[in-house]
């Protein structure tokens, strides 16, 4: 399995930013702290998300926030991406984006996105390209990656939203967040569990 890392520097120490998976087939472990994407390639893939088992279809995305429990059939295909907060477009700029209460949400069941047969090939595209631009040679590779992610979640939050059945309701305008309650959320993702 072949995956590529960037790293990131935090104020006390190097953080694992963003690991790319860049050929299908069985993800690698990642560490708990991570924010992860799984896309299915090829077909179904069969997996259990803390402890509820269920099937991930052809053209859904699986979203895993950090200290959730995922594991797949053995002859799962698939492709994947985690990163870390720090790395993570959405938390760095929460009062510009609101699409990881949209996809990274628990509060409707599990967090798949259904991207159908519209979304699936720009999603499968920007999993290609975030691994390109590991692989490549830029001195803005931060930048490109962080824009990739940025654009797959909000393609995914665009997704869910279209897709989701009359009784659920998203709020799709960012609240204003005080700063206060933003250092309250930071400390709540980084000790809840």
């Amino acid at each position: 399995m072949r995956t590529h890392t960037l790293n990131i520097q935090d104020a006390e120490h190097t953080l694992e930013g963003l690991t790319v998976q860049s050929e299908a087939g069985e993800p690698p472990t990642y560490s708990e702290v991570l924010y992860r994407l799984y896309l299915p390639i090829g077909g179904s893939a069969d997996v259990t998300v803390d402890g509820r088992k269920t099937t991930l279809g052809r053209l859904q995305l699986l979203t895993q926030s950090p200290g959730e429990q995922v594991s797949f059939s053995p002859n799962a295909h698939l492709l994947s991406c985690a990163f870390h907060h720090n790395f993570f477009c959405v938390r760095v700029m929460r009062n510009e984006v609101f699409c990881d209460g949209v996809v990274f949400t628990r509060l409707r069941g599990l967090p798949i996105v259904d991207l159908r047969e519209d979304g699936y090939p720009a999603a499968l595209a920007r999993f290609e390209e975030l691994s390109g631009i590991l692989t490549g040679e830029s001195l803005f590779k931060p930048e490109h990656a962080i824009n990739t992610i940025k654009s797959l979640l909000l393609q995914a939050a665009d997704c869910k939203i279209r897709h989701a059945s009359p009784d659920e309701s998203f709020q799709v305008t960012p609240a204003k967040v005080s700063e206060i309650v933003a250092r309250f959320q930071d400390l709540v993702e980084d000790n809840y569990a």
